[in-house]
């Protein structure tokens, strides 16, 4: 990473750190993902794939690149005028991969080229077809060996000059890669975040009223008269009459009588024709009857059917 890159580089992330994060518009349905989520993953599965020129087998499918960009041109030219900075910074993100695969392309061509340099060589071996003289023919067949191999050996030496050359030059490239996309992946955050300060939080709803309890009447605060549920499914449910008598059970098939104790005290009891005795205390707000039955079971009761 060169000095000028790193300094921009860091200089984005800056900006971004300091961009005030708002929450996104709350939905019962899950929010779409943000462009930098799925930039993020092209980034990765990308780069890691152009470190590399030696291998010429290796090979990109560009589709996901290629739909990516025609995806985010569409909307940075159909979405809303506010998210258009964003999709406009996404399309940027993958103008720079694409333009690394094709890059990279390009420099696994020119390794292979500098490896292949040496082809047919410059001067074939003398074919003496005439008469040879005495000891001639034998020593230009050994000379021209000599300077074939010394050739030869020149081209693999500029062979592999060129080829240690390519890499290094790419090495240094990919590092520069790195920071152009790496900056535009920033830009494209800050995008977002921008994004999100125009969008305001959606306003917690307000909660729901607690039902509203029904008062009692001026009667029932003094008078027990009325249907009466237990807390528990043990004790039998029943109602208090004005003649004083009462009914119980899920069909009434209980009978009894009730009388004050003392209604001072708003003590009051019930005596069931079946032989049970409910003693009570009648709450002063008129809602709830508790008390002992004659068989020992405490007993809780609220007003209602």
């Amino acid at each position: 990473m060169n000095m000028n890159a790193g300094f921009r580089f860091l200089l984005a992330f800056s900006l971004l750190g300091a961009t005030p994060i708002f929450a996104a518009k709350h939905s019962d349905k899950p929010a779409t993902p943000m462009p930098s989520v799925q930039l993020r993953h092209m980034i990765d599965t990308t780069l890691v794939k152009i470190a590399d020129i030696t291998n010429p087998k290796r090979t990109f499918n560009r589709t996901p690149l290629t739909e990516a960009q025609a995806d985010f041109t569409a909307k940075a030219q159909t979405a809303a005028p506010a998210q258009q900075p964003m999709y406009q910074a996404a399309q940027n993100v993958i103008a720079n991969l694409v333009g690394a695969v094709e890059e990279h392309e390009k420099a696994v061509a020119d390794f292979q080229y500098s490896k292949n340099l040496h082809g047919p060589q410059d001067r074939q071996n003398e074919d003496i077809t005439n008469a040879r003289r005495a000891g001639n023919g034998w020593a230009n067949n050994a000379k021209q060996n000599k300077e074939n191999a010394d050739s030869r050996a020149a081209l693999l030496d500029k062979e592999k000059f060129l080829s240690n050359g390519t890499v290094a030059t790419w090495s240094q490239r990919v590092g520069q890669i790195h920071d152009a996309v790496e900056q535009a992946y920033a830009a494209e955050l800050v995008a977002e975040k921008q994004l999100a300060m125009l969008t305001p939080p959606a306003a917690t709803p307000a909660p729901k009223p607690a039902p509203k309890t029904r008062e009692p009447s001026a009667g029932e605060q003094y008078s027990p008269v009325g249907a009466w549920r237990p807390d528990n499914s043990k004790p039998r449910r029943f109602s208090i009459k004005e003649d004083n008598t009462v009914t119980g059970g899920m069909h009434a098939e209980f009978n009894g009588t009730w009388k004050w104790t003392d209604q001072s005290k708003r003590a009051l009891t019930i005596n069931w024709a079946d032989g049970i005795t409910m003693d009570f205390s009648f709450s002063g707000d008129g809602r709830t009857l508790t008390g002992k039955s004659s068989r020992g079971l405490t007993l809780n009761y609220t007003r209602g059917d």
